[in-house]
């Protein structure tokens, strides 16, 4: 076979001597971390900031001690220094009205023409304790007159309706009296049939209500 390269002889592979090791085909268990160090820890954070807490609660209850102290010595002196610029601020507003009112015949300061301006707490409940019966007065005439109109329109708007009785529905009661608040009519009771544009303009002027 001369110019011809000689044929390969075909060999073929076997396992080594001794066979293959196994083929790892068990599940391979996670790694456990110990938890002891982390409890350890934990204890030991919690141990210290008790500790440290108390301490410190101890410092601030000694300081606010201190503060209390300090601003009951001090709200004296405060207090007077407040009524000082009070005064001080009347003294001036005194001068300047003199000073601008000097040419005004007859005129006396810290009065309107003799009439005092400026009225005490004591004198303010006095006026309101006497105008406040005058003011619910004028409370209850306006609720009685928006009752008067609601009836009104009721009677003329279910004029046709068979046994209708004004303030009912078919003889029986709607609108409900109030136990515990009876000078408090309710709103639906009040505008049962003003029209959307009347009830917001009520609602927000506050007409009827002190």
């Amino acid at each position: 076979m001369t110019g011809f390269s000689k044929v390969a002889v075909f060999r073929q592979d076997m396992p080594p001597r001794g066979g293959y090791s196994p083929i790892p085909w068990a599940r391979v268990p996670s790694r456990r971390i110990p938890l002891w160090p982390f409890v350890s820890l934990w204890f030991a954070s919690n141990i210290f900031g008790y500790f440290y807490h108390m301490s410190e609660k101890r410092e601030y209850w000694k300081n606010e001690m201190e503060m209390d102290e300090s601003r009951s010595c001090v709200e004296p002196l405060i207090l007077a220094e407040q009524d000082r610029i009070v005064l001080r601020q009347y003294r001036a507003n005194r001068d300047e009205e003199t000073k601008l009112m000097k040419d005004v015949p007859d005129w006396e300061v810290g009065t309107w023409f003799g009439e005092k301006v400026f009225k005490s707490q004591m004198e303010m409940d006095e006026s309101r304790s006497c105008v406040e019966p005058l003011i619910l007065a004028e409370q209850d005439r306006i609720v009685l007159r928006q009752y008067r109109a609601n009836r009104d329109e009721e009677t003329k708007l279910m004029k046709d309706v068979p046994d209708w009785e004004v303030g009912t529905w078919f003889g029986e009661k709607v609108f409900k009296s109030r136990t515990y608040f009876p000078d408090r009519p309710h709103v639906l009771d009040y505008y049962g049939l003003a029209r959307p544009s009347t009830q917001r303009l009520d609602i927000n002027a506050s007409q009827w209500q002190i």
